[in-house]
């Protein structure tokens, strides 16, 4: 029984042929999964960090509402402050008027003076 040594080659290629054939199949298969689940993975990162994204953008926004909010209130209570101030002033300055008004006049007229001296010197 003994066989020719061609016979056997002819023998052992096709078997590690067919083989190596299977093995490339699985392969390819292997590979074509690996990239489908990578695919999968990449775009549940993607919608991850999309939503992570679209809350750090509106905790954001939120912010800035209250702090811009809050500004508006303390530059409104700023004004009521000053225009109270400015009101008291002003019925200060009256009442002064008022009660020493040639001393209001005489002032009034050395500011005039002195607003006139600076304006012709230039």
């Amino acid at each position: 029984m003994a066989q020719s040594a061609s016979t056997r080659l002819k023998d052992v290629s096709a078997t590690d042929t067919a083989d190596i054939e299977a093995q490339l199949a699985a392969l390819k298969s292997d590979i074509s999964g690996l990239t489908k689940a990578l695919a999968d993975y990449g775009q549940a990162q993607s919608k991850t960090l999309s939503e992570v994204a679209a809350t750090t953008a509106a905790n954001a926004k939120a912010s800035g509402e209250e702090a811009a909010r809050r500004a508006a209130q303390k530059a409104d209570e700023a004004y009521h402050i000053a225009r109270d101030k400015a009101g008291e002033a002003y019925a200060k300055t009256e009442d002064s008027v008022r009660q020493n008004p040639a001393a209001a006049v005489g002032i009034a007229a050395g500011i005039g003076f002195l607003a006139g001296l600076l304006t012709a010197r230039r």
